[in-house]
C-alpha cells in the first residue's frame, strides 16, 4: 500500500525500515512508527497540545464524533482506513479496538502528536509522520479517508481511495468552543464550500452537545483549542460545547 515519498515508487519492508528500487530508506523506529517527511516545515501544533487534547478526547468529550464515525465504518465495506491529520490518535485507536480486523493508519505532519499516539501500550494502528500534500500511499489503495478538524488536499485524497471510497470529513460548526471566544462571532473559513468544490457529498451527521468542564479538566480543555493559542489569561470555564458537522462524501462525476 505504501509508496515513497520521494519518487512515488512502491515501498518495500526491509529489516527496520521502508525502501524503495531507488533506495530511498524510512526507518521503522522501536515504537513502529514511520517518517515520511523530508521538509524542515515545523508544525504550529507541539507537546503540550498533544497532551491536552489527549486528556480532553480520552475523558469522552469527542466520543458523539467517534460513535458516528464508527457506524459510518460499519455500514460500508471497509477494509483500510487511513485518518489524515491523526493527532495524537484517538481516532484512529478508536476504530482499531471496535474493528480489530481493519488496517487502520494515522498520519499526522506532526512529530509530537505521532510521539504521543505511539505512547503506552501498542494499538495497533500504523502511525507515521506524513503530509496530507504528499501522502505516501500507492494510487487507490485506501477504503476510507479520515479528516477530522484538520486541513485537506482533495487531490491527494481522490488519489489515495479506492474507486467508491468513502471521505469522512468532520468540521466544527458555529457553537464549537464557543464558550472559549471572546465574541459570538463565528469565522466561516470556506471548508464547506471547498468539500462541495471537489467531492459529491452523500450524507451529513450534525452533534451538538455541551459538556461539564470539572476544575481538572479547565486547563486541559482550554490549551487544546487553536483558539486560545498564545493568550496567557486562563478562562474561568464551567462548561464547553461540541458542535460538529460529519460529512460523508466520495469522488467522481457530479
Amino acid at each position: 500500500m505504501l509508496q515513497c515519498p520521494i519518487c512515488k515508487e512502491p515501498l518495500s519492508e526491509i529489516v527496520g525500515a521502508y525502501q524503495c528500487i531507488h533506495k530511498h530508506t524510512f526507518n521503522i523506529s522501536k515504537k513502529q512508527t514511520v517518517n515520511f517527511v523530508n521538509t524542515n516545515r515545523k508544525s504550529p501544533y507541539d507537546t503540550t497540545f498533544f497532551e491536552n487534547r489527549h486528556r480532553v478526547l480520552n475523558a469522552g468529550y469527542f466520543d458523539e464524533i467517534l460513535n458516528v464515525i464508527l457506524s459510518l465504518i460499519e455500514k460500508y465495506d471497509v477494509k483500510q482506513v487511513l485518518d489524515a491529520g491523526s493527532g495524537e490518535g484517538y481516532f484512529s485507536k478508536g476504530i482499531k479496538k471496535t474493528y480489530p480486523k481493519l488496517d487502520v493508519y494515522g498520519l499526522d505532519y506532526a512529530k509530537d502528536g505521532i510521539k504521543i499516539a505511539s505512547m503506552g501500550v501498542k494499538s495497533g494502528v500504523h502511525f507515521m509522520v506524513g503530509d496530507i500534500s504528499n501522502l505516501p500511499f500507492q494510487d487507490k489503495s485506501v477504503d476510507m479517508i479520515l479528516n477530522v478538524f484538520s486541513p485537506a488536499n482533495y487531490q491527494e485524497f481522490e488519489r489515495v481511495l479506492k474507486e467508491g471510497g468513502i471521505l469522512i470529513k468532520v468540521v466544527p460548526m458555529s457553537n464549537h468552543f464557543k464558550e472559549l471566544r471572546e465574541s459570538d462571532l463565528y469565522e466561516d473559513d470556506g471548508v464547506l464550500d471547498l468539500m462541495i468544490d471537489n467531492t459529491n457529498i452523500l450524507q451529513s451527521y450534525e452533534i451538538l452537545k455541551t459538556y461539564a468542564v470539572p476544575q481538572p479538566m479547565q486547563e486541559a480543555v482550554v490549551k487544546m483549542s487553536p483558539i486560545q493559542f498564545y493568550k496567557e489569561k486562563m478562562i474561568d470555564l464551567k462548561t464547553i460545547t461540541i458542535h460538529a458537522k460529519v460529512w460523508v462524501a466520495k469522488f467522481g462525476e457530479k
